[in-house]
């Protein structure tokens, strides 16, 4: 099942391309890292937003995307407990305010992309009757809270899964 979506690489790589730029202190990747990260935020966006497009033309199950994004969203974790490690470092060191900028605009970005396709994927779960209306709402507003994405994105797959 998951072969079909090896582009949403970008997704999960893009929160550990930053902090991996975050780590590089002396700038000797400064200026590439940069392009490859915008590059790579954009990928992210492009291709989560087409997987949530052919979830809603569906093309592709409310199951099927539910536990995609819910893997997308638990193999970020690490990274953004390592962003976060670094970022309260950059706060305490007074290293830059730059580096703390792109860690966030970095988290935005994959909360974001993920949580279109969560939301296609709870859209497409209550057109398929696995979920009611008012739960699809909430689930659907919390794929875009970060932390509460995570815990939104385990309970859309498993009441999916259910229904």
């Amino acid at each position: 099942m998951f072969k079909k979506y090896w582009p949403l690489i970008f997704v999960v790589a893009a929160p550990y391309l930053c902090f991996f730029m975050a780590l590089d202190m002396n700038g000797s990747f400064i200026v590439f890292g940069l392009f490859l990260l915008y590059l790579v935020r954009l990928a992210a966006l492009a291709v989560s937003g087409l997987t949530a497009l052919s979830c809603v033309m569906k093309e592709r199950g409310a199951r099927e995307v539910l536990a995609v994004n819910m893997t997308v969203k638990l193999l970020q974790i690490p990274a953004y407990l390592l962003i976060f490690v670094c970022g309260v470092a950059n706060l305490l060191f007074i290293l830059t305010a730059y580096v703390a900028l792109n860690m966030l605009v970095t988290d935005l970005f994959t909360v974001a992309a993920t949580g279109l396709m969560g939301t296609a994927g709870v859209i497409r779960a209550k057109n398929e009757g696995r979920i009611d209306g008012f739960t699809a709402i909430i689930l659907g507003v919390l794929q875009f809270v970060f932390v509460a994405d995570v815990v939104a994105a385990i309970i859309a797959f498993v009441k999916a899964k259910r229904g």
